[in-house]
């Protein structure tokens, strides 16, 4: 259903023809007047129930709005992942790096990490997990992208990533979410059916869709090929 043409005209001159009609209803007469603004307001409300409609419905819904959709259907948007990966730092023999320290990639929208970890420097350099900051393929970043750390620099020379972050995986997309809620739909899952396997394994951030092989090696026996 689209109100799309209930404009301010046709609500309008629906008004007028509904006045009596022993009244002047021409504009600038006190019926036209007094309906004109009213009109307007009307077709207002209108826009917004079309807006409403459209964020309801599964094929339109769109952002927060899709995800609450979907979550009534017990579908729920898969999260971002932060990209994981290592951190080394070097500088004063016995400098104390603290946990939950950040560094970042330089540039003019530089990507920040977060290092998990203690630790102190000795003979020179000390390597610590970390994690992107936000999640997102933007913490993938190849070796040597780390370059600055932020706050405190006492004790330390440099700072770089050895080894390349990876993983991170951005929010499911509103199209990914509304195909795999169809799906839900579409192919029913019962217990442990060729279906329900597929459902878990789409259910995994990262996992873009599933090929499942029943009884593969066997009775009792289940194989399931992911795809990214």
């Amino acid at each position: 259903m689209s109100y799309e043409n209930q404009t301010r005209d046709v609500i309008l001159q629906r008004m007028i023809d509904n006045s009596r009609s022993d009244v002047d209803k021409r504009q600038g007469a006190v019926t036209y007047d007094l309906s004109a603004p009213a009109a307007m307001e009307i077709e207002g409300a209108y826009l917004e129930l079309d807006a409403v409609i459209n964020k309801a419905m599964l094929d339109t819904s769109y952002g927060d709005y899709l995800t609450e959709v979907c979550a009534g259907f017990g579908i729920d948007r898969k999260p971002a992942i932060k990209a994981t990966g290592q951190v080394t730092f070097q500088g004063h023999e016995g400098t104390f790096i603290q946990a939950n320290t950040q560094v970042s990639t330089d540039g003019t929208l530089p990507v920040f990490f977060v290092v998990r970890e203690s630790g102190v420097i000795t003979d020179g350099k000390l390597t610590l997990a970390a994690e992107a900051r936000d999640g997102g393929i933007s913490g993938n970043v190849e070796i040597g992208a780390v370059k600055l750390t932020q706050g405190d620099l006492t004790g330390i020379t440099d700072v770089t990533n050895e080894v390349a972050f990876r993983g991170g995986v951005d929010e499911e997309p509103d199209e990914e979410l509304r195909e795999r809620c169809y799906d839900r739909l579409r192919r029913p899952v019962t217990s442990g059916n060729i279906h329900h396997y597929r459902q878990w394994a789409k259910e995994i951030a990262g996992i873009g869709d599933a090929k499942v092989y029943p009884i593969w090696n066997g009775n009792g026996t289940v194989k399931v090929a992911l795809i990214d």
